[in-house]
């Protein structure tokens, strides 16, 4: 898989050292968060909170944050970056303005979208006086920008952003650059939310035949593609079409190595898909199979787990476990206990009862008794 640096992440960021770093493996993320951790407090002990250095730190800090999905950590830290260097700096400074894009997509990572979209255009409009419209920060603002405006429900909004981005990374990059991929890709979601799959499929059909060619099956951007692309091609009646499209798709997704937060909720999004194909197309065993890895991926996910959830996983494992995929059942119960314990404490009941489950259903394998508590098979998650 192609690597990419911090700036194609979709970050901006201020020192020069994280910012030559390939940032799509976790344990280099990780790494640079611990530098920077370490090296903020004492500078800003010694040189204070409204430090130029210390306000460098706690934007590059945040943005990492955000990469890895933990928003509601690095938000404090883009909120004091951003009042100390509009103080300091002043609004239009290109400094300030990146971390006026770092909170916007921080806080559209939380799902605080009204809240983003002021930082997300102070964003846009910044660096497209500073740097021209053809810039392609200016189209990286207007995708991110789009992305919010879409999850908010403002598609007709959200494709005239990412119309705006693909003219002028097109122009600037050319049409076959991710950030051009990246728009293409957003017009035709906006276009599948706004009711014209067979449009949506046209645009989607385009990017993902580019994206497949010049990135490879296994970029983040062709699989992301491919899901918007399988949507649309099941809301037309190809439902072939999306399955195998799908299927390949989570399998190249499954087999990267790239565990960044991002790549994570492509996992999730594909898998999900692929469920909601299956399930229409009355594979129920396949849906399920599906939605256990849909269940695994989302464990993996840095956010708190609730317990109703945990305990919904614990259900799609049960079914798993009754002949369709004994492997993943145990697998999802295995995980279920570890989050239990992580988010309620060592031996919580949620635990033990995800513990006993996936030990019973062992001794099963092995000739003993049966799992606990048989369930009747029920429709899967969509």
């Amino acid at each position: 898989m192609q690597e990419v640096s911090g700036l194609a992440m979709g970050l901006s960021i201020t020192s020069p050292e994280i910012r030559g770093l390939e940032l799509n493996r976790l344990g280099v993320v990780e790494s640079a968060i611990e530098e920077l951790d370490a090296a903020l407090r004492p500078v800003a002990a010694a040189a204070g909170a409204a430090d130029l250095e210390t306000l460098s730190a706690e934007n590059d800090l945040g943005a990492l944050l955000s990469l890895l999905g933990r928003f509601w950590e690095a938000k404090p830290h883009l909120v004091r970056a951003l009042k100390g260097r509009t103080k300091a700096l002043g609004a239009s400074h290109p400094d300030t303005v990146g971390t006026s894009y770092n909170l916007g997509r921080c806080l559209s990572g939380l799902g605080e979208y009204e809240a983003s979209f002021p930082h997300l255009s102070r964003a846009l409009k910044g660096w497209k006086k500073a740097l021209g419209p053809l810039h392609p920060r200016v189209s990286l603002a207007s995708i991110r920008y789009g992305k919010a405006l879409l999850a908010s429900g403002r598609a007709q909004e959200a494709y005239r952003s990412f119309s705006e981005a693909h003219d002028a990374a097109s122009e600037s990059v050319g049409k076959t650059h991710s950030l051009a991929l990246a728009a293409l890709t957003g017009m035709g979601e906006s276009l599948l939310k706004l009711g014209n799959p067979p449009f949506a499929s046209v645009l989607l059909g385009e990017a993902f035949t580019i994206s497949f060619e010049r990135l490879g099956p296994g970029h983040i951007q062709t699989v992301s593609t491919a899901v918007a692309l399988g949507r649309a091609s099941n809301a037309i009646g190809r439902r072939e079409t999306a399955r195998k499209l799908l299927s390949s798709s989570l399998k190249a997704a499954l087999a990267s190595d790239d565990t960044t937060y991002g790549w994570t909720r492509t996992v999730i999004l594909a898998a999900g898909a692929l469920a909601g194909v299956l399930q229409d197309a009355g594979d129920t065993f396949g849906s399920l199979k599906a939605c256990g890895v849909k269940a695994l991926a989302m464990m993996e996910l840095p956010f708190p787990a609730r317990e109703d959830e945990l305990r919904k996983h614990m259900e799609l494992a049960e079914l798993l476990l009754e002949g369709v995929s004994i492997s993943h059942g145990e697998a999802i119960l295995a995980k279920v206990a570890e989050r239990f314990e992580q988010e309620f404490g060592p031996g919580s009941p949620g635990a033990e009862e995800a513990s006993a489950l996936l030990a019973a259903s062992r001794r099963k394998r092995k000739g003993g008794s049966k799992p606990a508590r048989p369930r009747t098979r029920k429709r899967p998650p969509r």
